[in-house]
């Protein structure tokens, strides 16, 4: 299952720019507040806002309490509140309570998910297909 999982994720990665930079937040750090960028934010630590990247990742250990607005969304840690996005990848150490707008959904065994898991077109596309954002 990693193998096609990190398959899985890579694929999507691929459509990122190749000079977009991510920006970390460390395991010590707790944030209160929302959070916006262009490019990746990964959580190793604590927040407690709303978060707007392309790509977020919700690390092992990590806490996150919000709304999420993202392309891409992939949660190992705590998550609480309100997602979308178009590619979730909810890995196995993952917990989440709220819920997930996708448009293209992975759950690992083992996850513990409660809440909804609506589908949607995918939010490049006007209509699920065509034009671009």
């Amino acid at each position: 299952m990693v193998e096609s999982k990190e398959k899985w994720w890579k694929a999507r990665e691929r459509a990122a720019s190749p000079a977009a930079m991510t920006s970390i937040i460390g395991t010590t750090l707790v944030v209160e507040g929302n959070i916006a960028g262009a490019n990746g934010l990964e959580i190793h630590g604590q927040v407690f806002g709303n978060v707007r990247a392309d790509e977020v990742f919700l690390a092992p250990g990590a806490y996150l309490e919000g709304e999420v607005d993202a392309a891409r969304f992939r949660i190992a840690g705590t998550y609480v509140g309100k997602g979308d996005a178009d590619t979730v990848l909810v890995e196995s150490t993952a917990e989440v309570d709220g819920t997930l707008h996708h448009h293209e959904m992975v759950v690992e065994a083992g996850a513990q998910v409660k809440g909804l898991r609506p589908w949607r077109p995918n939010k490049k596309t006007e209509s699920g297909r065509g034009q671009s954002r």
